[in-house]
């Protein structure tokens, strides 16, 4: 009875994304830029983010 009430709010959770995706047709998040190593962000010129959604997988 535990892992069934423990199954359903991580059910819920995990699938809320995936219906915003394919039933609501918004598109998944995107990568603006990165975390260099001294702790400074670097945000990804236009033709950046271009080049990554073309180099996506999925």
């Amino acid at each position: 009875m535990g892992m069934i009430l423990f199954s359903i709010p991580l059910l819920i959770i995990t699938s809320y994304p995936l219906y915003q995706r394919f039933v609501l047709g918004m598109e998944q998040g995107e990568r603006r830029g990165e975390l260099l190593e001294d702790g400074a962000k670097r945000y990804y010129s236009e033709e950046e983010m271009k080049q990554n959604r073309e180099n996506k997988w999925f």
